[in-house]
């Protein structure tokens, strides 16, 4: 995989900071020429579990020292409710091949 986002960029993704409202996360990928875009997304339990994460504003990226190197422009925050989920079908979901990584 090609350089990311500092705490993505581990042998153990797992080992990215968590908190117990965390209810997971993806790390997007998209290629473009000679830059490359990433995008988080990432599940909590509730508002007030996004804030004790991220601090008082929500709306305000958080970004750790080592990200700096990565950034191109702004980073920008954007919430959603999830009103509706599809799981993938037993014994179909998969981690992504090293070619899509």
């Amino acid at each position: 995989m090609a350089a990311g986002p500092a705490r993505w960029n581990r042998p153990d993704p797992a080992s990215r900071p968590r908190s117990p409202s965390d209810l997971g996360a993806w790390l997007l990928r998209h290629d473009d020429g000679d830059r490359t875009e990433f995008i988080t997304l990432s599940l909590w339990d509730s508002v007030d579990a996004i804030r004790a994460f991220a601090g008082d504003d929500i709306d305000a990226a958080v970004l750790y020292p080592e990200d700096a190197r990565y950034l191109v422009g702004e980073s920008t925050v954007t919430h959603y409710q999830v009103v509706a989920q599809v799981q993938p079908a037993p014994g179909q979901a998969r981690e992504p091949h090293d070619e899509e990584r």
